[in-house]
């Protein structure tokens, strides 16, 4: 909060206020989190607003006994997959012209510019480049989080992004397309299905976390002083759809380990207050 004071609201689970029913509690939510993002892209389609959830991959880090507080979950979930990526590359044409002949000669820019240099060669060659959009976006969550970060941990995992840029604020006023552009670029790069996997699932999150960092801080309060403590990520979820969603997970799942034939509906229903209210129906089917 503004006043330096971390503010944490967690579902009750009893009424006992102590710190083992903290943890506990803290314990049970991500768990709860962990199991909304293993579901898959045929299954997240079938249950409302996963577009948030659905950003985490299937290889969220192991909960321990000590549960930490969800924005630090969230923190590790992003340097788990950034401590085991590069940034991509990609091949790129660059025109030089330059004393040497490498690559193709473009014949009508040779004409038009060194036709009293010819010593001077206009050429393009292919060469191998990271600067790409998928890239340049986990580099803007990653200098979003850096203040997070001791630096120690900075230093290392700054490495290898250090001749990226990220995105420019006009770029970050367009988001959403750069986000759509970046997916695109990575679909038609020749990489193997995990190397694919673990850049879409990172430019999810770096996605993610950028969308929530657009987000209005409040009433004159300036984010960028130079006396405000360190910040936190703030991490806000709908628990009564995110239980809605796990339950409707988990009871499918059920009635699927009695009998394959066992099909689950969900059929949304927005009430007058905006609010989605979920009904499920579980139906036996016949299978020839």
């Amino acid at each position: 909060m503004p006043s330096g004071m971390t503010l944490e609201l967690l579902p009750k689970l009893n009424q006992s206020t102590g710190y083992n029913n903290i943890a506990q509690t803290r314990h049970w939510v991500q768990g709860m989190l962990s199991d909304l993002t293993r579901l898959d892209a045929r299954q997240s389609r079938k249950l409302p607003s996963m577009k948030n959830l659905g950003q985490f991959s299937d290889q969220s880090m192991p909960l321990s006994v000590e549960a930490q507080p969800l924005s630090d979950w969230l923190l590790e979930q992003f340097l788990q997959r950034l401590a085991h990526y590069q940034p991509t590359q990609h091949y790129q044409a660059q025109i030089n012209n330059q004393s040497s002949l490498q690559g193709r000669l473009l014949i009508k820019e040779q004409l038009r510019y060194n036709s009293m240099q010819p010593h001077k060669f206009v050429c393009e060659r292919s060469v191998l480049s990271q600067d790409m959009l998928a890239n340049r976006l986990i580099k803007s969550a990653l200098i979003l989080l850096m203040p997070l970060l001791p630096r120690s941990i900075c230093t290392p995992l700054l490495r290898p992004w250090q001749p990226l840029f990220g995105l420019n604020q006009r770029e970050r006023q367009r988001l959403a397309s750069i986000y759509t552009q970046a997916k695109q670029q990575l679909s038609v790069l020749p990489l193997q299905k995990q190397q694919l996997q673990a850049a879409q699932q990172l430019v999810d999150l770096a996605y993610w976390l950028l969308q929530q960092s657009n987000a209005s801080t409040g009433y004159g309060i300036d984010p960028t002083r130079p006396n405000l403590p360190q910040p936190r990520l703030c991490l806000l979820i709908d628990m009564n759809q995110a239980f809605e969603q796990w339950a409707s997970q988990r009871i499918a799942s059920m009635f699927q380990q009695v009998s394959s034939h066992y099909r689950a509906f969900i059929k949304p229903k927005v009430s007058g207050s905006m609010i989605a209210r979920v009904k499920h129906a579980y139906r036996y089917d016949q299978i020839c």
